[in-house]
């Protein structure tokens, strides 16, 4: 699959050339920064949100002083769990801890921003009052590592972790510093905790049900742990969910089919995405006939890999207290069409080692993965104000509904990405063929061409907007019109078509092999229906918003 850092570049080049939308410039220049700084930062900035903690996992309150009784404080962890501004401060105490959770996770992803921990405005100078707290992350919740110690406000460096789920803030002030002595030390206070969410896709881990028309698979099986059983199954709920750092998260309950008290949490942290296949990679289950080489509609080279696995299987029910650590990487979760080994659908699959007694086990974790909301897109209408006698204006409140139109475009992005696995299908094709020099420039121009039409067509779909509303009574109401951004994303994906067509029939004129063009023939008929998913996903999409004042 083609590389999301390449993307980004291009997305930087056209923009600037474009010079049609001043924020969208500045957010795509700062993609390229990023882009030069790490090799793993591979996707956009354009779905990075500031949030706040959802969750108070766990508050104690440390010992205080006389003086503290007078403090304008408050002991309440909830207020940090809102998002408005606010001068109110959570005093943590001598030794007290706070433990939080973010719904989605903080990435460590510092070009859009970082970690950061608030301290009131009127807090002192940290030579007058040194209190201390320390910083620890968590993928998991139950295993922190230490991120720091602060005084003052401060932006803080998630380290080696690619993400974190949760965060505790402990106090650590020494009350014996002589600062404090006429200042008695009341532990430390803070008014906020922010960070960036840059969470591009989220989708639902599946058990995937093996075909045996293409598979050799003999039953359903998510995760083989060889100690206890191969037949490890996800429960519902499981979620996949990929960063625009280059790293993903892999959550969920799996329990053995044969006996579902035996049952363990599941959070793997996955890092290193690349589209060049690493060693050992790719690994192919499925029979041969399924991949393209042979005449099938699988091609391995539009698959990724996250090169490193990591994280922990916490016991659960009657593997309570039996918590598995992941050790070596053995071969890289592939993901694509196919991966899983399965059947022909979107999955992954990979390999890990783990210590069980006194020996050293390989375990294999292959899943499905489906399209699941990142934000419910059930309406949520804004309730009117309680009648009252004589108020003659409540029924001109407006009634207000949003709908979030996130997996919409992330519907059209996909399809549209699946365009450029045509053309390096077909110009491989031609090489196999007939590997002479001016196919080989063929080959690099028209590909370099159809990443720039890609990387063109995703900037116009994720400039529409993804959150519309619709309002009555609509005089109220101001109307956005959609239109005009849904015609450069069609006309993106007509521009990118016409490519692929032309490369696709320029080869079928070129190779004489019968399979040779059988191939082609096979890739045109498998564009054309790309061609009607990209056109019935963009007809979903409403041609109106409306603005309420």
């Amino acid at each position: 699959m083609l590389s999301r850092l390449f993307v980004s570049l291009c997305l930087s080049k056209l923009e600037s050339q474009m010079k049609t939308n001043q924020q969208i410039t500045v957010l795509l220049s700062s993609l390229v920064v990023v882009a030069l700084a790490s090799a793993t930062s591979a996707w956009g900035l354009d779905s990075c949100n500031l949030e706040h903690p959802s969750e108070i996992v766990s508050f104690q309150q440390g010992s205080l002083p006389a003086a503290a009784a007078t403090s304008t404080g408050s002991f309440d962890p909830k207020i940090l769990l809102r998002t408005a501004a606010s001068e109110e401060s959570l005093i943590l105490g001598l030794g007290g801890s706070v433990t939080l959770k973010f719904t989605v996770p903080i990435a460590n992803y510092p070009a859009s921003g970082a970690l950061t921990i608030e301290r009131p405005q009127s807090a002192a100078t940290c030579s007058s009052n040194p209190v201390r707290a320390q910083i620890s992350g968590s993928i998991d919740g139950e295993h922190f590592i230490r991120l720091g110690t602060l005084c003052e406000s401060a932006a803080i460096d998630l380290g080696t972790l690619p993400w974190i789920a949760y965060l505790r803030i402990t106090d650590v002030t020494d009350p014996s510093d002589p600062a404090f002595t006429s200042n008695p030390a009341q532990g430390f206070d803070l008014r906020s905790v922010s960070g960036p969410g840059c969470l591009k896709y989220s989708h639902c881990a599946v058990t995937a049900s093996p075909d045996p028309t293409v598979s050799t698979a003999l039953g359903l099986s998510a995760l083989s742990l060889p100690h206890l059983g191969d037949d490890f199954v996800l429960q519902e709920g499981a979620s996949f969910e990929e960063y625009g750092n280059g790293s993903a998260r892999l959550s969920g309950t799996v329990y053995r089919k044969s006996d579902p008290t035996s049952a363990y949490e599941m959070i793997m942290s996955l890092t290193g995405r690349v589209t060049t296949p690493p060693i050992q990679s790719p690994v192919l289950e499925l029979k041969p006939a399924a991949y393209t080489d042979q005449g099938g509609t699988i091609d391995t080279a539009s698959w990724y890999y996250y090169k490193t696995i990591k994280g922990w299987l916490i016991g659960k029910n009657s593997r309570s207290g039996d918590t598995i650590s992941i050790g070596d990487t053995t071969h890289a979760l592939q993901i694509g069409d196919g991966a899983h080994g399965m059947n022909t659908s979107l999955g992954a699959s990979g390999s890990f080692t783990y210590d069980s007694a006194s020996s050293q086990q390989t375990a294999d974790i292959r899943i499905g993965i489906t399209s699941c909301a990142l934000i419910e897109n059930t309406p949520t209408p804004t309730p009117a104000p309680t009648a009252t006698p004589g108020d003659r204006t409540i029924t001109e409140t407006p009634q207000c509904q949003t709908q979030n139109l996130s997996n919409n475009l992330a519907a059209l992005d996909h399809t549209l990405f699946r365009r450029l696995s045509a053309v390096n299908h077909a110009t491989r094709i031609l090489l196999q063929e007939i590997n002479s020099p001016r196919n080989r420039r063929y080959r690099a121009d028209i590909r370099a061409k159809a990443q720039n039409l890609y990387a063109l067509g995703w900037t116009n779909i994720w400039k529409h907007d993804r959150v519309i509303h619709t309002c009555t009574p609509a005089t109220l109401c101001s109307e956005v019109h959609l239109e005009a951004t849904q015609a450069s994303i069609a006309a993106s994906a007509r521009t990118l078509d016409l490519t692929v067509k032309n490369s696709l029939l320029y080869v079928y004129g070129k190779v004489k092999r019968p399979q040779s063009k059988r191939a082609i023939m096979r890739l045109t008929q498998s564009h054309s229906k790309l061609q009607q998913a990209f056109l019935s996903e963009l007809a979903k999409l409403p041609q109106h918003s409306m603005r309420c004042e």
